[in-house]
């Protein structure tokens, strides 16, 4: 009877790692464009890296319907993300007033029992 490959050893792991580290260079690469150009392009990257992190933890100890939550979240982040870059200064603006309106909106929420 054949064994299961351990997690460690999935080739999927080469692929993974490849993708992380060339967000990674993005991200680096975002802090050196002028940031009228960027817009809020930094925060969506940094926010990527951030759930890759957490869906390689959760993927290496077998969490994987939560980590198909975190993959879901990686993909329309970094959807929202491509979005930003069509027009950044029109887009960032939009997206800080939203940013903006969702705050004051969290500060008058009632839970009622």
């Amino acid at each position: 009877m054949e064994e299961d490959i351990p997690i460690e050893k999935w080739p999927e792991w080469k692929l993974f790692h490849s993708i992380r580290k060339s967000v990674s260079e993005v991200k680096e690469l975002s802090l050196t464009i002028e940031p009228d150009r960027i817009g809020v392009f930094f925060p969506f990257v940094d926010s990527i890296l951030e759930s890759m992190k957490s869906l390689e933890i959760l993927a290496r100890n077998e969490y994987l319907r939560d980590a198909y939550v975190i993959s879901r979240v990686i993909f329309e982040t970094s959807l929202n993300a491509s979005f930003l870059l069509t027009d950044p200064k029109i887009i960032s603006k939009r997206a800080q007033s939203h940013a903006k309106q969702k705050i004051l909106r969290d500060l008058i929420r009632v839970i009622r029992i």
